[in-house]
């Protein structure tokens, strides 16, 4: 199931200022974050720049997946566990609000999304 427009907007202008603070224009050629909205599920990434001359697209390591429950309306926050598989975020309740998931983004209690 597809996001509700309103609510992929609303989102996207979260995490746009999750990745501003997170990865400011200046150190943008050697780290950057993006996402990716896929039907109900927005997944961040970090991307690295080409570590040898004979690569040459930039290397994506999964953050974290915010997964939004329609019926609910609230959204959900998983991390990849070593075998890239997401994992739902033991402890983290589910939000009507994505900003209170970017908040335990940013704090990072377990260590599982940025180590």
């Amino acid at each position: 199931m597809q996001l509700p427009e309103i609510v992929r907007r609303r989102a996207e202008k979260f995490l746009q200022k999750f990745i501003q603070e997170h990865a400011p224009a200046h150190l943008r050629d050697q780290y950057r974050l993006e996402y990716r909205v896929r039907r109900s599920s927005i997944t961040l990434y970090e991307c690295r720049p080409p570590w040898s001359p004979s690569v040459k697209k930039w290397t994506k390591r999964l953050i974290a997946q915010f997964r939004y429950n329609v019926e609910e309306q609230q959204w959900s926050l998983y991390y990849p566990n070593q075998g890239h598989r997401w994992q739902a975020c033991p402890n983290i309740k589910p939000s009507p609000d994505m900003k209170d998931l970017l908040h335990v983004l940013d704090a990072d209690p377990a260590a599982v999304f940025f180590g």
